[in-house]
């Protein structure tokens, strides 16, 4: 396969060529010389050397053409090379710009994922923190109660016993199930709870005869009826005549998970209102609760307005 100097090298042959064929006055000179030394060169011979010479040209020009073709094949070759690598790159470096994307994509996800993680756990520290004055408060109080409970416990057995001293016939009488309201009596607590019956939790305590049924406020986890719910809590509040902060202590009390969560959500002035800690709390696990409300807020603004346009 030719080269580009080769192809230069041939043209400079076939310029050397042309420099050395020969003119019409050279043929003429060359004539008179040999009719004048009677020796044979003729025209015919030198135009047979003229045509030799062309054909050799035109030999040369095929080559050169053929040479030219090759070539140009060989750079349309190397052009085709070059586009598919071009192509390739190209595709390379979209797919390097897609992955640069995602990347920052993932960059971006797991810094908002981040954020939101510290935002969680800012308000659960909040939570903590506005929660641990009521537990506090309610293990002073189930401490307080279970030191009177163990102390009642202590006064009946010791009551028991001084009966005992003093009637020897009380501990066959009492395994006998005789009513002990007969034997004679002493000062001595007129109720013991049974042990093994558990106390109310700390807000909803019952203080009254244990005979009476216990009253207990449920807990509200925000997927049963809020309605339900605040009708006992209602009772709850009669009953014990709580304020407006024991109110709100054994309403938070008494909610739990998804409930809980939205209360923890809510504006410091909404939680330390018993009113609107009652109505966003409706309006949010009421039954159709909400648009009612919207309905009424309208009624109220149109009410409103027209009292203040002028008559």
């Amino acid at each position: 396969m030719h080269t580009g100097d080769s192809i230069t090298s041939k043209a400079l042959e076939y310029d050397n060529r042309i420099s050395q064929t020969p003119t019409d006055i050279e043929i003429s000179d060359h004539d008179n010389y040999a009719k004048n030394r009677n020796m044979p060169g003729t025209i015919e011979s030198v135009v047979s050397t003229e045509k030799r010479s062309y054909t050799d040209i035109e030999e040369m020009c095929a080559e050169l053409r053929t040479e030219l073709v090759n070539t140009k094949k060989e750079l349309a070759e190397t052009r085709v090379r070059h586009e598919a690598k071009d192509a390739e790159l190209r595709r390379k470096d979209e797919a390097i710009n897609q992955m640069y994307e995602e990347i920052n994509e993932i960059k971006s996800n797991f810094q908002t994922r981040l954020e939101n993680t510290e935002q969680d756990l800012n308000r659960t520290q909040q939570d903590l923190l506005f929660a641990q004055p009521q537990i506090a408060k309610n293990q002073v109080v189930d401490n307080r109660e279970m030191e009177t409970s163990l102390n009642r416990e202590n006064i009946y057995k010791h009551n028991q016993e001084i009966r005992y001293q003093q009637n020897p016939r009380y501990g066959n009488n009492a395994r006998e199930g005789v009513n002990d309201t007969v034997l004679p009596t002493v000062p001595m607590a007129t109720h013991m709870p049974n042990p093994s019956v558990s106390f109310n939790r700390g807000p909803y305590r019952n203080n009254n005869n244990s005979d009476e049924p216990k009253f207990r406020i449920p807990y509200f986890n925000g997927k049963s009826k809020f309605e339900g719910f605040w009708t006992v809590f209602e009772l709850g509040t009669k009953k014990f005549q709580w304020n407006n902060q024991a109110k709100i202590e054994n309403l938070w009390c008494s909610l739990k998970d998804d409930a809980l969560d939205f209360a923890c959500k809510l504006s410091p002035d909404v939680q330390n209102n018993i009113s609107q800690f009652r109505d966003t709390l409706q309006r949010r696990y009421g039954d159709n609760r909400l648009p009612e409300q919207y309905r009424e807020d309208l009624a109220n603004l149109k009410k409103h307005f027209k009292e203040t346009l002028p008559e």
